[in-house]
């Protein structure tokens, strides 16, 4: 199955995006003189090295011109591993358009500033048991960013709570898989969808083609799993305030299966 790498939009990151891609930022502990195959690596690699851990080989960047940045890691995993990976960018297409220049075919889509300890066998496995177009992947729970207060008709407040964490909520990650005739789709949203006809709206362009899928009736949801048993864990580093919370260590630990 084909991985499509995908960055709709890098606004949460600048202005540091405007000069290095963030598939290229390093995540890790030692310098970067150290051993960059135990726990220094940039963003891209880990996530490549997770994707190929799962037994996939054969992926595409997909972005803005400045997406091309990431040539270094692709001539890397050419290189060393058997793989295959593209670049395909474009300053006139959006997000959503350059989609449509990619083959008709079982494809996985990756949010590329999402890292996780998904089992995407399990995920694939799922999509490939049920003949809708779309398998959307969720986790479970969602942490508010913000507190949320209940207030009564004399705008008094009677409960707060900082930053709650919903269990009955689930949260998309940006991670799906669309099956072999889903450009058709594509192009009835493209031609159909007023949002689509509208100005660039990023990633959340990616997000109403999939609720246009979901009004068709063609999405199946799957919650992640960790791999090997091991608890649920993502992280969106979309945002440069998440990146300068970021503890390193929380990631190696999570990806303790890729630095054995």
């Amino acid at each position: 199955m084909k991985s499509v790498i995908y960055y709709p939009t890098l606004d949460g990151l600048q202005p540091i995006s405007f000069y290095l891609h963030p598939g290229l930022w390093m995540i890790g502990t030692k310098e970067i003189t150290d051993d960059r195959s135990v726990n220094n690596l940039s963003l891209i690699e880990w996530i490549l090295r997770h994707l190929m851990y799962q037994g996939l080989e054969d992926f595409v960047f997909l972005g803005k011109k400045q997406v091309e940045q990431l040539s270094a890691q692709k001539n890397l995993y050419i290189y060393d591993f058997d793989v295959n990976i593209s670049i395909k960018s474009s300053d006139e297409l959006r997000t959503i358009e350059l989609l449509n220049t990619l083959e008709d075919e079982d494809t996985l889509f990756y949010f590329g500033t999402v890292l996780s300890n998904t089992d995407f066998s399990k995920f694939i496995e799922y999509h490939q048991s049920h003949d809708k177009i779309c398998t959307i992947l969720v986790s479970k729970g969602i942490q508010y960013r913000v507190g949320l207060a209940k207030i009564d008709r004399n705008n008094k407040i009677t409960a707060f709570m900082e930053k709650p964490y919903d269990t009955s909520m689930s949260s998309f990650t940006g991670i799906f898989i669309l099956r072999e005739g889903w450009k058709n789709h594509l192009q009835d949203f493209l031609l159909n969808s007023t949002i689509a006809k509208g100005k660039e709206l990023g990633r959340s362009l990616v997000e109403e083609f999939i609720k246009f899928l979901i009004s068709e009736r063609e999405v199946k949801v799957h919650v992640k799993e960790g791999i090997d048993g091991a608890d649920s864990w993502w992280i969106n580093l979309s945002e440069l305030e998440t990146w300068v919370k970021l503890n390193p260590e929380v990631i190696i630990k999570n990806y303790e299966f890729l630095t054995k």
